[in-house]
């Protein structure tokens, strides 16, 4: 999520699009990451979030963004909450 909203800023701002070299090990270390097994979406279910996300307007997918980084920023806001009481 937070690449996709550095790049939207960078766009809305007319900057550029930084490119990632080839061998880069970040590439290496993202590749490893999501290899996994169960980091894998099945077809169908890709099929059906691609269904999902389409049938939603610009508007009601910009909704369901926001929703879903107030939730992480609550989520985050408490766990660091619970690490300064410590």
């Amino acid at each position: 999520m937070a690449v996709v909203l550095e790049y939207l800023r960078r766009v809305e701002n007319n900057r550029g699009i930084l490119k990632v070299e080839q061998d880069d090990e970040r590439l290496k270390l993202l590749a490893e990451e999501y290899s996994d097994d169960e980091n894998v979406m099945s077809e169908a279910l890709r099929r059906e979030i691609d269904a999902f996300l389409k049938g939603k307007t610009k508007g009601q997918l910009i909704d369901l963004i926001q929703r879903k980084m107030a939730r992480q920023r609550r989520r985050l806001a408490g766990k660091n909450a619970g690490d300064s009481h410590s």
